[in-house]
């Protein structure tokens, strides 16, 4: 599989498996669903042993992402599930991406807010919303913001205007007014290389895909 090949060139599981998260999430917005899935899923299978629990969780939600324009709701909660456990999982001392740092439990809910829109599910989308409140403005600004445009969309598709209005003013305060904001990492907009841009720090060969 060429995106497999790709990814060994990496020299190493974790960075591989990173790679193949992102293509699945490029993948998965180009609109080939069943090939995205499989990018996440062979990411997160390479990486099982060998990768940080952070990355792990990474091709997860990518994975989440493909199954949520896919429409497969019940796909979709398993793979959240096990990302946000992966996240859990995580204790001092537990090797660790620093560069993946943004990946959050709060970070998890903002992109949940989106696929359960896409679902059409707006119990959970709000449900996720309301965790999603852990993420600090200051901090994590475009993507507060654009989970409140997500919100507001899914309550407008949903026949809620009065809410959906007032969700797409608070989105349109959080933003500066200034100047656009900034880009930031995300699971929504990732980048194309390793954060850093290098390895995310194993130097474990690549290990063949698991079949079946």
């Amino acid at each position: 599989m060429p995106w497999a090949l790709l990814a060994r060139g990496a020299g190493d599981v974790q960075t591989g498996a990173y790679v193949m998260a992102t293509m699945s999430l490029h993948t998965s917005l180009q609109g080939h669903l069943a090939e995205a899935v499989d990018m996440a899923q062979g990411a997160y299978e390479q990486g099982k042993h060998l990768a940080a629990p952070r990355v792990l969780a990474f091709a997860k939600l990518a994975e989440a992402r493909a199954h949520g324009r896919a429409g497969d709701g019940r796909a979709v909660g398993r793979a959240l599930s096990t990302a946000e456990n992966l996240l859990s999982s995580i204790r001092p001392g537990t090797r660790d991406v620093q560069q993946l740092s943004y990946l959050t439990h709060a970070r998890i809910s903002a992109d949940a807010v989106e696929i359960y829109r896409d679902l059409g599910d707006l119990k959970s989308a709000l449900r996720f919303s309301h965790q999603a409140d852990a993420m600090p403005i200051g901090v994590y600004t475009r993507a507060v913001g654009i989970r409140q445009t997500v919100f507001s969309s899914a309550h407008i598709q949903a026949g809620v205007l009065d809410q959906g209005l007032a969700y797409g003013e608070r989105a349109v305060d959080t933003f500066p007014t200034s100047a656009p904001p900034a880009p930031t990492t995300s699971a929504s907009s990732p980048r194309t290389s390793a954060p850093g841009g290098g390895r995310l720090g194993s130097n474990a060969s690549y290990a063949p895909a698991r079949q079946g």
